[in-house]
């Protein structure tokens, strides 16, 4: 049989419970279910293994709040405990009404007294870690939410809220905030986070439509935390500045490295460029399977306007038999006349000379290419197989690059 002292502990456990119901109402109960602590074994019986500690609380005989793993029930002002069997009935002593509030704090269950219906509420310390969301109902340049009565009466440094935005920021945007039941804080500066520290908003991409933000208050502004999950739209490049990417879709801008004039990158590390600044694949057939001849390998219809562009062809033979291979192209050049020369030189891997064909009856690899001008007549530009005799097997690859 446990000690005189440990019964005593254990009583005092249970009756320090807090709880109200109106005097002359039926009594509420606290049910205790769980495992006992081992020098109470003799007195109570253990439930199954595995059982967690539960406390029940009833009233009337309806449960109203159940809590697992609560090991203290805590007896507050204006109540009376008794108990029978493993049932705890509190009884109000004053002037109290019903249950208003259980609340679970540091492992510890309290019951005050009231005139309302019983509601649970979690402690102070679990509160301020939680970050509420709330949807904008403000307009541009202005976010407006609504958060939880739990949430600070007033701004308060390290507090955070989400919210999915109503409109774009154009310029410097304000937040006001109105926790419920409370007074709204009143239109603060809500900034962006820079290398530098906060700065208002204002450029695109900013603040967007839809996108979704979280963004906390440092003492004396709200600053944005994350990024949208709405892409960000850029802004047209000036002349001194690059696109350079950072962390969390940022972009900002940095002069010398790449310059542009608003249709052409003028210089690249440091070095003044000429035409469009730098050369680009416009069209490619990689790798086409062949076994005949091929008049449209690869068709490429540049922009209206003139300019200079690289054809290049290759070509990888795996089986020939008695097979004379060539390749060509057609375009319009820079006077406005037609191209379409039967063959362009080609090259075999292996053979110093060029030649406008080859007739193989083996493997090899062939490759060529021609630089053209073309005029302002966006007139296609199109790569060619040629082949005659008996047959042969073949990959081609071709590519039209604009250099100017």
């Amino acid at each position: 049989m446990p000690s005189i002292s440990a019964r005593l502990t254990f009583a005092f456990l249970v009756f320090c419970c807090v709880a109200s119901a109106l005097a002359g109402a039926p009594p509420q109960r606290f049910v205790y279910r769980g495992p006992l602590p081992k020098e109470f074994s003799a007195l109570y019986p253990t439930p199954p293994a595995g059982q967690q500690l539960i406390l029940q609380i009833e009233n009337g005989g309806t449960s109203i709040a159940t809590f697992v793993s609560y090991g203290v029930l805590n007896c507050s002002t204006g109540m009376s405990c008794s108990t029978s069997g493993s049932t705890v009935n509190l009884t109000s002593t004053g002037s109290g009404g019903t249950v208003t509030s259980v609340t679970g704090a540091s492992d510890q269950v309290d019951v005050a007294t009231g005139t309302t219906t019983p509601t649970i509420s979690l402690d102070s310390i679990t509160l301020s870690s939680l970050i509420p969301y709330s949807t904008d109902t403000g307009s541009a340049n202005a976010v407006v939410l609504n958060a939880p009565s739990w949430f600070p009466a007033s701004a308060t440094l390290g507090s955070c809220i989400r919210f999915k935005a109503a409109a774009s920021a154009s310029g410097a945007t304000t937040i006001s905030i109105t926790p419920s039941g409370g007074s709204s804080y009143g239109a603060i500066a809500l900034e962006k986070r820079t290398t530098a520290g906060a700065a208002a908003l204002g450029a695109s991409g900013d603040l967007v439509t839809g996108g979704f933000y979280e963004s906390c208050f440092d003492g004396t502004e709200w600053v944005l935390q994350a990024t949208s999950s709405t892409p960000y739209t850029g802004g047209a490049l000036t002349s001194g500045q690059m696109i350079r990417g950072n962390f969390a879709n940022q972009v900002q801008g940095s002069s010398g490295i790449i310059s542009t004039n608003g249709t052409s990158l003028t210089t690249y590390n440091s070095e003044t460029t000429a035409g469009t600044g730098i050369t680009y694949i416009r069209g490619v057939t990689s790798q086409k399977s062949e076994t005949g001849a091929d008049s449209s390998v690869l068709t490429v219809t540049p922009n209206a306007v003139a300019g200079t562009y690289r054809i290049q062809f290759v070509m990888s033979v795996s089986a020939a038999s008695a097979a004379t291979l060539g390749w060509s192209a057609s375009w319009t050049d820079s006077n406005g006349n037609a191209q379409a020369p039967t063959n362009l030189a080609l090259f075999q891997s292996g053979t110093a000379a060029p030649a406008l064909t080859f007739t193989t009856s083996t493997t090899g690899t062939y490759f060529g290419y021609a630089d053209v001008d073309v005029n302002n007549a966006s007139a296609p530009i199109v790569v060619k197989l040629t082949f005659s005799g008996t047959s042969f097997t073949a990959k081609v690859t071709a590519t039209v690059e604009r250099l100017i």
